[in-house]
């Protein structure tokens, strides 16, 4: 089995931010980290390019919404990727044919399964969400209690009228606008007791746990059906059925994760005699989905059928890459999680397809406590990072101190500090001193010892020991203590090597004791060196030139990272991470 992740597909409506890296690179530590571990992996990023906030930020620059997108794509969002050396093996766009053509399948699919109606919806919206707001989800000004009734159940919703100025988004800011409009809706009320089963029964399918109870809480409190299209502009992807309306941005969103692992030749078939609706399914029971269909009001009166999907259509369907990958693990950050928690498996076991392996919820890059806002202009671009300390230490520091999970206070004082003790004084440190003793002493030659002393066999136990450490961290996605453990290795072989003296056991001339010391902090470098190399992809292969044997570190087995293969010479490390002083 493969191990797909994604990030989210991200709006094209302006430039991005630090936080839109901050996910992408996690996300591709990730992508390397399993790729480094022998796991066939699928990486996926994309771009969000319908809705109504992208169309008007098209209309605001007197362009197109698709020549926007096209544009956007082009001078802001692809050489992000570049930028940050983002390794994803496909990447979605949804203006794409394919996936438009996905889409359509889908909402199709739903609509056999007798999972969407058409009625009428009042509320009030949030552009820069591209979502209809509940009371719990807004403000008035001030900060003053909200009291009404927004975002109740679209058929028996009674909403104040002419009021939307006193509504804000408690996320943005921004004042929401209320709309009145006919849609087309998903009973997405009719899977609350299964959405409640599949959190009880995987208690790790959403994380943080903060996230996880925020997530059943909601549900608990019961959920709406959910408009799912729009007639009041037409900047989207028609309705199938419908050509007056557009699929609603977010429902279109979600469908991306599915558009390049099942493509058209491989979907399954809409038939009315089997409907969708599975419950969930994992890894483990991917082929055998047990479906539950409701009646057309949504209720719960339904019987249960358990069907494999045994016929050739069916198997044609899951065939590589869906069935090589799917489900797949989604890092998103946590402003977007009721999206990603509770309407796409929703709408996954409408569609009879197994619901995410894992959701994680990361948490905000806050600037000066606050979120950044592309709006709001409180954004910092990502190369105003990198221009000042290299992509490769921006990485180290995205991974480094957030705890993944948890909102972080960004500064640049602090991405500086991590720099210097770090990468500069640390890492880097180690680096150099070790190339300059061996080609000094050793003529760069690497002598591998026959007898080790008790504190040479602690630092390479060490080695194995963080190894392991760090692989069980990435594989539960908890970065911040992976890195904390290589970080601790990279104290312990620089105290390792001072203890030691190196520099008087050559002047001893004890060459035996001295070349064992050299190997054991040299093999604890190369161990730091190939468990880095995910988060620091760049500056690890050029470090591993100078002491590792043939081949880029990646190519290194990361969950033996503390026997990877050296080199018989050492060659001279330049210093790699110049002190920054920030004035």
């Amino acid at each position: 089995m493969g191990f797909y992740i994604t990030t989210p597909v991200f709006y094209v409506n302006d430039i991005p931010h630090i936080g839109h890296a901050y996910t992408l690179v996690v996300s591709d530590v990730f992508a390397r980290w399993q790729r480094q571990s022998g796991k066939d992996t699928f990486f996926l990023s994309g771009t969000d390019e319908h809705g109504l906030k992208v169309l008007r930020a098209a209309e605001e620059k007197n362009m197109t919404p698709q020549g926007w997108a096209d544009l956007m794509l082009k001078t802001a969002w692809k050489p992000l990727l570049d930028l940050m050396h983002i390794s994803n093996d496909d990447f979605v766009r949804t203006t794409e044919s394919r996936h438009r053509e996905r889409v359509k399948w889908f909402i199709n699919r739903l609509r056999e399964n007798q999972y969407i109606y058409s009625g009428q919806y009042s509320g009030y919206y949030c552009v820069s969400c591209e979502e209809f707001k509940t009371v719990s989800q807004s403000a008035l000004p001030n900060d003053e209690s909200v009291n009404g009734t927004l975002g109740k159940d679209p058929r028996t919703c009674s909403l104040p009228q002419g009021e939307e100025q006193n509504y804000f988004c408690e996320v943005h800011g921004c004042q929401l606008e209320h709309f009145t409009e006919k849609n087309y809706f998903f009973r997405l009320s009719a899977f609350t007791d299964r959405l409640l089963d599949l959190y009880k029964k995987n208690p790790d399918f959403i994380e943080p746990k903060s996230a996880y109870n925020e997530v059943v809480q909601f549900v608990k409190n019961g959920v709406s059906d959910l408009s799912i299209s729009r007639s009041s502009f037409t900047w989207g992807i028609e309705v199938p059925w419908d050509e007056g309306h557009v699929v609603y941005v977010w429902f279109d969103a979600l469908i991306n994760y599915l558009t390049p692992v099942m493509s058209a030749k491989e979907e399954l078939p809409i038939d009315g005699t089997t409907p969708g609706g599975a419950e969930f399914c994992t890894h483990s029971n991917l082929n055998t989905l047990e479906s539950s269909i409701p009646g057309p009001g949504g209720s719960a009166e339904s019987d249960r059928l358990s069907h494999t999907l045994s016929t050739s259509a069916d198997n044609a369907a899951l065939t590589s890459p869906f069935k090589k990958y799917w489900p797949a693990s989604h890092i998103i950050g946590k402003d977007i999680l009721r999206f990603h928690a509770v309407i796409w498996p929703a709408m996954l076991m409408a569609a009879g397809l197994p619901v995410p392996e894992k959701i994680f919820a990361h948490g905000w890059l806050l600037v000066d406590g606050q979120k950044m806002s592309k709006s709001k202009l409180t954004g910092i671009k990502p190369q105003d990072l990198t221009d000042i300390f290299g992509v490769d230490a921006v990485r180290y520091y995205f991974l480094r101190q957030p705890v993944f999970g948890q909102d972080y206070s960004f500064s640049i004082e602090s991405i500086a500090a991590c720099y210097n003790s770090e990468l500069a004084d640390g890492y880097g440190n180690l680096a150099c001193r070790l190339s300059s003793m061996y080609t000094t002493y050793l003529n760069g030659r690497v002598i591998v010892p026959k007898i080790y002393s008790e504190e040479d066999e602690s630092l390479l136990q060490a080695c194995k020991d963080v190894s392991d450490r760090a692989c069980k961290a990435i594989d539960e996605l908890i970065p911040h203590i992976a890195m904390a453990e290589i970080w601790s290795l990279a104290v312990r072989a620089n105290t390792y090597t001072t203890r030691q003296q190196p520099w008087s056991l050559h002047k001893k001339q004890d060459d035996e004791r001295l070349a064992c010391v050299l190997y054991t902090a040299l093999r604890a470098l190369s161990t730091i060196t190939i468990l880095l190399s995910p988060i620091m992809p760049r500056i690890t292969n050029k470090l591993w030139s100078a002491f590792g044997a043939d081949g880029g570190v990646s190519q290194q087995n990361i969950r033996s990272a503390w026997g990877g293969k050296l080199s018989d010479k050492v060659s001279l490390i330049p210093p790699m991470f110049p002190k920054i002083t920030i004035s």
